[in-house]
Order: C-alpha cells, then structure tokens, then sequence
C-alpha cells in the first residue's frame, strides 16, 4: 500500500496511532507548511519501507519514533529544512535513531521544483 499526502494538511502536528497503516510500505509526505511535529507511535506502519519528505519547511525535528520503523529501508528528503537534514549528519545527537535505515538521501531542486540543484548522501 502506497500513500501520498501532498498539501493535505494544515495542522502543526501529524501523528501515526499505534496499529494504524498496518499493510504501508511506502509513505509520501509533501509540502505541509504548518507542520513542525511528526509522531510514530510504537506499532504504526510496521512495514514501511521508503518514507519520502518534501518542503516541510518549518519541520526541524526529526519524526519522533522512528526508530520504531525497523522496516524503514529508505528515507528520501527533498528541500527539506537545513536544522533537519543536520540532524541526519552522521555524528550528530540523533544519528543512532537512524542509523538502522539502509539509503538516507538529501536533495535539493531550488526554487523552480524542476532543476537539481544538490544532493547529499547521508547514509
């Protein structure tokens, strides 16, 4: 099962219930402008496989709870907000909440969405 949420919600937090998306494998979530909080109860989305985030601008924190996505093989990020993506940094206070996901990629397409304009592998 595949989901796609793209400028679905206006609310500053977005939470995953515990045993809710229990079949998921891949979850996308784009341009949430309020959002600044996203929690993943434990057992939510036990077979996510690739989580894909785009131009959450005001999300600086990482999901809480994802550490809870043993599944999780591939996290996509595209013009994520630079505290998020430093937060991915291996090295940094919240690399070890991560570190369990197999291919963790930044990308940048500027201000149009249509040239590439950076990458970072952060895997």
């Amino acid at each position: 099962m595949e989901l796609d949420l793209v400028r679905y919600y206006t609310g500053e937090k977005l939470e995953f219930k515990k045993d809710t998306f229990k079949e998921m494998k891949i979850l996308h979530i784009e341009q949430f402008d309020q959002l600044n909080m996203i929690v993943v109860q434990n057992g939510a989305m036990p077979k996510l496989k690739k989580l894909t985030m785009s131009r959450c601008q005001n999300l600086e924190l990482l999901p809480l709870g994802i550490e809870g996505l043993r599944s999780l093989d591939e996290l996509l990020l595209y013009d994520m907000h630079n505290l998020f993506i430093a937060r991915l940094q291996k090295g940094s206070e919240d690399w070890q909440v991560v570190e369990h996901i197999r291919v963790i990629h930044s990308f940048y397409l500027g201000n149009n969405n249509q040239r590439f304009t950076g990458f970072q592998n952060l895997s």
